[in-house]
């Protein structure tokens, strides 16, 4: 029985010798050798009966050994890492690397280092101590003491070489994110969006900025203390007005919803395209709810813009970004009207933009009384465009 479970003396705490890791006492004795390792019969019961009334302390809430103290033989020695700064632990490089960036601590050359670790349990229940390298004749003498010892020697010339190289791979992951999907790297958001294979390599700060707001941009003081020049006075009024012109549209649109037949607004307000919403799409009761739904509108306008500015192909080179020929004439049609600030625009790029339209159910009303702005469903406004010609990606 003592190559399946055994008795730490020193803490009274049980040890699993299959997984190396303790087991709490009481009913979790049997459920961990009964549901993880399938024990049974009487083996099961053997372990049942001798540890089960004995009085053990639970791993999970009885204090770990000291930093630098000796291993415990039976449980795992894990690679890790220590936070130089303050006493953060961890076995993943992209936790010290995350803490790192979100600690605030003060800039130092030397950010972490490498340790052994050890931990009565895994996962959520971890919590790491640092264990000593008995090969080390000095014993559990300070990590940075024992750095300082070997400072001129080969191996901290190749661990000075690496750590450079480190730090340009974390300048570069903040630009262009992690290219690998596994289940500890990447939300399951992001996995079921797709972003990692949609952008690629490409500079994921430059799509945020692409998709920042005038207000967003403002708050946090990108243009505070810098002289604006004229083409960023000029593209920060175009957007504003490009943004209170999406207002007024949305406030003109929101009144005709108790128009719209209830299927019609209860597939609006699905999230997939096979089942409608029970809740159908309507204006939300707090303001706060609505400017904040505005918000995305004016982000994406902002994307659009900019990246009608670039160019077509240069959008899908940075950003991942395609446009059909009417989306991005439609694009051209507003350029046309903002810079030259007129309502109607000679070169009209002949595609729907709803203006037309207008103007010809006005005159096609027909009796005079003004119903021609009542919704109506129309056969021919949308179908055929729903399939593949919108955007490819939308930024949020």
């Amino acid at each position: 029985m003592e190559d399946i479970i055994q008795l730490n003396q020193d803490y009274q705490i049980l040890i699993c010798q299959l997984c190396q890791a303790a087991v709490r006492p009481g009913p979790s004795i049997e459920s961990h050798f009964r549901q993880k390792h399938q024990l049974k019969g009487q083996v099961l019961k053997d372990i049942k009966d001798y540890y089960g009334i004995l009085e053990l302390a639970d791993p999970k809430l009885t204090a770990i050994p000291e930093d630098n103290s000796q291993a415990i033989e039976q449980l795992t020695i894990s690679h890790g890492y220590s936070c130089n700064a303050c006493r953060y632990l961890t076995i993943a490089r992209d936790n010290i690397v995350r803490h790192w960036r979100e600690a605030g601590h003060s800039i130092s050359e030397d950010r972490w280092t490498e340790v052994r670790l050890q931990s009565w349990m895994g996962g959520q229940y971890a919590r790491y101590w640092i264990v000593r390298d008995d090969s080390d004749i000095d014993g559990p003498a300070d990590t940075a003491n024992a750095a300082d010892a070997r400072s001129q020697s080969a191996m901290d010339e190749l661990i000075a070489a690496s750590q450079a190289r480190l730090k340009e791979e974390d300048a570069a992951r903040l630009r262009k994110g992690d290219l690998k999907e596994d289940i500890d790297r990447d939300s399951p958001w992001v996995k079921r969006l797709g972003w990692v294979r949609h952008f690629g390599s490409r500079d994921l700060i430059s799509i945020h900025d692409a998709a920042e707001w005038l207000r967003a941009r403002a708050a946090t003081g990108r243009l505070a203390g810098k002289q604006e020049d004229e083409e960023a006075a000029r593209e920060r009024l175009l957007l504003s007005r490009l943004g209170q012109s999406f207002d007024r549209e949305v406030d003109r649109c929101c009144w005709r919803l108790d128009s719209v037949p209830t299927e019609t607004l209860q597939w609006l307000g699905s999230i997939t395209s096979m089942t409608p919403s029970g809740m159908p799409f309507g204006r939300k009761g707090k303001e706060e709810s609505m400017s904040q739904y505005k918000s995305v509108g004016h982000r994406y306008l902002s994307f659009c813009w900019k990246a009608y500015r670039i160019g077509r192909k240069e959008a899908f080179k940075c950003w991942a970004v395609r446009f059909t020929d009417e989306q991005w004439s439609l694009l051209h049609d507003i350029a046309e009207e903002l810079e030259n600030d007129r309502v109607l625009s000679s070169h009209d790029s002949g595609f729907f933009s709803g203006r037309e339209k207008q103007a010809k159910d006005k005159d096609e009303d027909e009796d005079g009384d003004g119903d021609g702005d009542e919704y109506r469903d129309d056969d021919d406004s949308d179908e055929g465009e729903q399939g593949d010609e919108g955007m490819t990606n939308i930024i949020y």
